[in-house]
């Protein structure tokens, strides 16, 4: 019997709320959500559909990762990296007790919502560092779990409803001072126009390369929008100010790239365990990387790179990774990566605009964000959407390709059917 056709067993939309809501509440740190803990005491239960190679595959890389973290660690005058270590840990914890009570996307995508709008719930009463502002929280807390909720809850309704809600929240996010995210959502409605016009996914390499290509021109055009001054003052300053370097517009605002391919030029294999232990040769590495590539102003990044403290920062799973345990900590963020791109371009369906987002936001993580808040939990929980998402995909195109297998039986002929 083919295990593939059978149904996943649906479990009680409670423990989908329970993780959903734990996925919001900080334990122990900022970095731990209860979801952590409640996904540590589900590890017995049996998973509501069985793992995809994909899930099985960033877990083991997750694993791996830990491990190579901690030899690196050992071994590096600056200790061990426990941020990154912990973040790891989290999500691999995170991404196995969702597996647990969510075997269909739509229950993913649920879950995924309601840890949206209890996140933006924490965030509105506890505020984000002391402050309660709404540029402040939209941009380091919210803008992405109230889109995912909103995406879900409008997903239910018009087809059309989703991509309206991201128009609109890609204008609020520009008014909000919050370019990227507003980028990454004009990415999901480019990628859903594209999708919806090209019908079947066999052709979705052909689709990456056309949107990329799109997703450039809108880049260029919404820098130069911002730069009319057409949403306010501070916004347009802010963009110019991290422009005057002179660097590509991709990395405007994200000044550490240069930084980490130095590090990991010097040191590809084995790691450095810590960020910390980064040299003072791999900043100057780092800033002849810098300025072949256009950024020229040091001062207004290098500050960037060693904080007030004397911390080194990368800002970057992916970096992070990579310079902290070698090549293969890297593996498990690559993993990731793959997993959301193939995603993007492969999955269908009513939910294809959360899945969009969820993708392409997922990717942006793990090139340019570190490990802060409940990120891993909301980072598990999209995984969990993709894997799904793509489960289905493949499922849709195995089956049509059986489909057109299938050849008609030959009708007999008269002569045939008179010899008999």
């Amino acid at each position: 019997m083919r295990t593939d056709k059978i149904a996943a067993p649906r479990r009680p939309s409670a423990l989908r709320w329970g993780m959903g809501l734990s996925a919001a509440v900080p334990v122990i740190s900022s970095m731990v959500p209860a979801a952590t803990v409640l996904s540590a005491a589900l590890l017995p239960m049996r998973a509501a559909a069985p793992w995809t190679r994909w899930v099985k595959s960033i877990l083991w890389s997750a694993a791996l990762a830990v491990v190579a973290m901690f030899i690196a660690g050992a071994y590096s005058p600056a200790g061990w990296y426990t941020t990154h270590i912990l973040g790891v840990v989290v999500f691999a914890l995170c991404l196995t007790g969702f597996s647990k009570v969510a075997g269909t996307v739509d229950d993913a995508a649920a879950m995924l919502a309601i840890a949206g709008a209890a996140t933006v719930v924490y965030f509105v009463v506890v505020g984000w560092d002391g402050s309660r502002e709404l540029e402040v929280i939209w941009k380091y807390g919210i803008a992405f779990p109230a889109t995912a909720a909103i995406l879900y809850i409008t997903s239910r309704a018009h087809r059309l409803l989703p991509i309206i809600a991201l128009g609109g929240l890609a204008v609020a996010s520009l008014a909000l001072e919050y370019r990227s995210f507003s980028g990454l959502c004009l990415a999901a409605i480019v990628a859903w126009v594209f999708h919806s016009r090209a019908g079947s996914s066999r052709y979705w390499w052909l689709r990456a390369g056309i949107v990329a290509g799109f997703l450039i021109g809108i880049s260029t055009v919404l820098i130069a929008v911002i730069e009319s001054g057409a949403f306010g003052e501070s916004l347009r300053s802010k963009t110019e100010w991290q422009l005057s370097g002179g660097g590509p517009a991709l990395l405007s605002g994200r000044v550490e790239p240069p930084l980490s391919l130095a590090a990991i030029v010097q040191n590809p294999v084995g790691g450095w365990g810590n960020p910390n232990a980064i040299r003072t040769d791999t900043l100057g590495l780092g800033a002849q990387f810098a300025n072949s590539i256009g950024m020229y102003d040091l001062p207004s990044y290098y500050r960037m790179w060693v904080r007030a403290d004397g911390r080194i920062s990368l800002h970057s799973i992916l970096f992070e990774s990579w310079v902290t345990g070698g090549i293969l900590a890297a593996i498990f963020p690559l993993a990731l990566i793959a997993l959301f791109v193939v995603t993007l371009f492969r999955a269908s369906g009513r939910l294809y605009p959360l899945v969009a987002l969820v993708c392409i936001q997922g990717v942006w993580d793990v090139l340019f964000s570190p490990w802060a808040e409940n990120r891993a939990a909301l980072l598990a929980a999209s995984l969990l959407v993709a894997a799904l998402a793509l489960r289905d995909a493949n499922r849709r195109n195995d089956e049509s390709g059986r489909a057109e297998d299938i050849v008609p039986a030959r009708p007999l002929t008269r002569y045939a059917s008179s010899r008999r």
